[in-house]
């Protein structure tokens, strides 16, 4: 038995961002941006959107960061006009934060395995 309000979440793959290296997939590879949104139903219905995130993911390994508000609409506006954000100053700003994550990441996790 279903309940009468409840709440549920919905990822939308919105397509292709760029290329770009992946240090967990250790490749260049194509990244992709989307949007996940939390909705209340009401009787198995869409009632309201609550929360909104937003983010890019390397297709291959799904290795995802997110985006603030104004980042993605800016990434949504130029891969609308050019099909990618390739050979931009936003990819190279949203590149810059993602590939010190990955590094970081990569760093702890081979170090801590040693």
């Amino acid at each position: 038995m279903s309940s009468i309000f409840n709440f549920e979440k919905f990822a939308q793959n919105l397509g292709n961002v760029c290329h770009s290296y992946c240090y967990q997939c250790q490749c260049k590879t194509t990244w992709k941006f989307g949007k996940l949104t939390e909705w209340a139903r009401l009787f198995r219905i869409k009632t309201l959107p609550l929360k909104k995130e937003y983010f890019i993911f390397c297709e291959p390994c799904g290795d995802d960061h997110e985006l603030d508000t104004m980042e993605f609409k800016k990434v949504e506006k130029i891969v609308k006009s050019l099909g990618s954000i390739d050979d931009t100053h936003l990819k190279e700003s949203i590149f810059k934060r993602i590939h010190q994550k990955q590094q970081k990441f990569v760093k702890t996790f081979y170090i801590d395995k040693a």
